[in-house]
C-alpha cells in the first residue's frame, strides 16, 4: 500500500505497556481517518503532560469558503468525535474540554477517563467508513434506524431528517441551485482546485478524481479544468442527482453560529457517519444547500427551523463500494 494511504492500515490492538499519552496517540491514529471538507485534514495534535491537545492547522484553513462552511471547526469536530468513538472502541471514556482559542489554535484538551467494556465494532466502522457518492436505494430508513444513527444529540445541535420524497426533491433542486452559484465563483474554484488530485497521487490529502467517478485520464487535467473553466452546470446536475438518490437526507443545525457549536456539529456529523457504517449504511456529504447563504435561508424556511443549517449528508443502502482517500499519518500532524 502507498504510504499516503497507509494510515488506514491501523491495528486495533493497543501497544503493550503503553503510557496514557501513548494510548491517546493511538486513538489519534483513528481520529485522522475522520472526514473533512475537501479532505483538507485541518488538524494538529500535541502532547501536554498526560493530555492530548487537538489544534487547528492554520496552513490548512480554507481562506475563501471556510467561513461559509463553518470550517475548520466542523472538520475538527469530526476528528474529535472519531477520537472519542475510537477510545470507546478500545474500552475507554475520554475527558474532553473544548477550549477554542485564537491565540494558540487549541480547540480541545483530552485525557483518559474511566475504562469500560470495549466496543470493537466501532473501530471496524471507523476503518471502513468512506464517503460513498454512489446512488442509494431511495426507500426511507426505518425511524428506529435513523434514531440510532443520530444517537444522543449534543447541546445546541438539532438534526432534521428529510424522509418525504417531496422534501428530498426540494433539497436536490436547491443543491443544484446552490452548486451552480458556488461553482461560478472563480475564487472558489481556484481554492477548490488546490485540493483536487489525480487518481494516482503522492499527496496525503485532497480529493482524487475517483471520488467524482473520474477515470484516470480525466483526473490528470481535473485541477486545471476546475480552476479555469466554469463547470457549474455539470457539477450541479451531478450533485442534484446524488442528493435525489438517497434514502434520507440529514440536516445538522446549530442554535448559535459559534466555533464551539460548529465543533459539535462536526461531532454529530462523524457520529452519524460511523454509526451508519456500523449498521451497514453508506453516507456522504452534500452540503452546497447549507453553505450558500441564500439557499441556507431557503432550507430554514422550508423546514420551519429556528436553528441554523450547518451541514447536510445523505444516508442509504448501496451495493457499490468506494476507495478511501489519502491521509496524513499521525507523525505528520503530531507536534513535538
Amino acid at each position: 500500500m502507498a504510504h499516503n494511504y497507509s494510515a488506514w492500515e491501523i491495528t486495533t490492538t493497543l501497544p503493550t505497556e503503553a503510557s496514557e499519552t501513548d494510548i491517546l496517540q493511538h486513538f489519534a491514529r483513528f481520529a485522522i481517518l475522520a472526514p473533512s471538507g475537501h479532505n483538507t485534514q485541518p488538524w494538529l495534535f500535541a502532547v501536554q503532560g498526560k493530555r492530548l491537545l487537538l489544534k487547528i492547522n492554520p496552513e490548512r484553513r480554507l481562506g475563501h469558503s471556510g467561513s461559509l462552511a463553518a470550517e475548520p471547526y466542523v472538520s475538527l469536530g469530526s476528528c474529535l468525535e472519531t477520537l472519542i468513538l475510537a477510545a470507546r472502541g478500545f474500552g475507554y471514556d475520554l475527558i474532553v474540554h473544548k477550549t477554542v482559542s485564537d491565540s494558540d489554535n487549541v480547540v480541545a484538551k483530552i485525557q483518559l477517563g474511566k475504562k469500560h467494556s470495549p466496543q470493537p465494532e466501532l473501530l471496524t466502522a471507523i476503518k471502513h467508513r468512506a464517503s460513498n457518492r454512489n446512488f442509494y436505494d431511495t426507500t426511507p430508513l426505518a425511524e428506529d434506524i435513523i434514531a440510532t444513527t443520530i444517537g444522543e444529540k449534543l447541546p445546541g445541535i438539532h438534526v432534521i431528517t428529510a424522509k418525504k420524497r417531496s422534501d428530498i426533491t426540494y433539497l436536490s433542486q436547491l443543491t443544484a441551485k446552490a452548486t451552480r452559484k458556488i461553482m461560478r465563483d472563480s475564487a472558489f474554484r481556484r481554492e477548490l482546485s488546490q485540493w483536487v488530485r489525480r487518481n494516482i497521487t503522492r499527496k496525503y490529502d485532497g480529493m482524487p478524481g475517483f471520488t467524482q467517478k473520474m477515470p484516470l485520464p480525466v483526473s490528470l487535467i481535473a485541477p486545471m479544468v476546475v480552476r479555469n473553466l466554469d463547470v457549474s452546470k455539470t457539477q450541479a446536475k451531478k450533485d442534484a442527482k446524488i442528493a435525489l438518490h438517497s434514502a434520507n437526507l440529514l440536516i445538522i443545525c446549530v442554535t448559535k453560529r459559534t466555533p464551539e457549536q460548529f465543533l459539535s456539529a462536526g461531532q454529530q456529523y462523524a457520529r452519524i457517519c460511523i454509526t451508519a457504517r456500523m449498521l451497514g449504511y453508506a453516507t456522504s456529504g452534500v452540503g452546497a444547500a447549507v453553505i450558500d447563504p441564500e439557499s441556507k435561508e431557503d432550507v430554514a424556511k422550508h423546514f420551519h427551523l429556528k436553528s441554523s443549517p450547518t451541514a447536510m449528508l445523505r444516508i442509504g443502502l448501496t451495493g457499490k463500494k468506494v476507495r478511501h482517500t489519502p491521509r496524513q499519518v499521525l507523525e505528520m500532524v503530531l507536534e513535538t
